[in-house]
């Protein structure tokens, strides 16, 4: 096999937890994906995929029974998306959620391959080891320290399963750690993250661009 084929994932036993009976094989590239009717678009990875379903890498909850319209990255062969439904829910130790979809139809053979190419590597300067792909939304941000009660609002650039990247007004130190709360979205309920500072760079107009990366519960 070459190192550019797709790695087969042996079929295990469905049980009520896993209701992909076809074979699934290993992707790992970045897609993003958004409930239906909404417009928050989030980034998630391709665990794995089938011609009835995919698993997908979030940062982000989404409720059992939620129809979400996939979209691979720029790095697919071909543009594809699909439309499919939670099915499965698992909290992964990095605190990210493992989500188990199905298609509400089966994917033709050109978006199948699209689907399990092989993710690109992450490059050498990029601490977030997860493609990030831009989200353009408001949130509220305090420092994460005892006593600490004042907020201010940051624009989230974007974000991968393992870091954010904000943009505000206020200055904030390297390795600083920061509590981010995100306002609810489509079916989602508001998320509040922990994230500390790995990079910051001042724009132009005066303003921080923070990388940081999340913090293990």
């Amino acid at each position: 096999m070459s190192a550019t084929s797709p790695q087969r994932i042996p079929p295990t036993v469905s049980t009520g937890t896993d209701r992909r009976k076809s074979t699934r094989f290993a992707s790992g590239q970045a897609a993003s994906c958004r409930p239906t009717g909404g417009t928050d678009v989030t980034p998630v990875r391709i665990k794995d995929v089938s011609k009835q379903g995919v698993g997908l890498l979030s940062a982000r909850r989404f409720e059992m029974g939620s129809v979400l319209l996939v979209e691979l990255g720029d790095a697919a062969p071909h543009p594809a998306t699909a439309l499919a439904r939670v099915v499965r829910l698992a909290r992964e130790s990095d605190g990210t959620w493992n989500i188990g979809c199905m298609f509400f139809r089966e994917l033709t053979k050109e978006d199948f391959g699209a689907f399990q190419t092989k993710g690109k590597s992450s490059s050498p300067g990029d601490r977030r080891a997860n493609v990030r792909l831009p989200v353009n939304r408001m949130a509220s941000c305090r420092r994460h320290t005892p006593g600490a009660i004042s907020r201010w609002p940051v624009e989230v650039k974007d974000e991968s399963s393992e870091g954010l990247g904000l943009l505000c007004h206020v200055e904030v130190e390297q390795d600083a750690k920061l509590r981010v709360d995100l306002p609810a979205e489509g079916e989602g309920a508001p998320r509040k993250i922990i994230v500390q500072v790995v990079r910051r760079v001042q724009e132009a107009d005066g303003r921080w661009l923070l990388g940081c990366t999340i913090c293990p519960k």
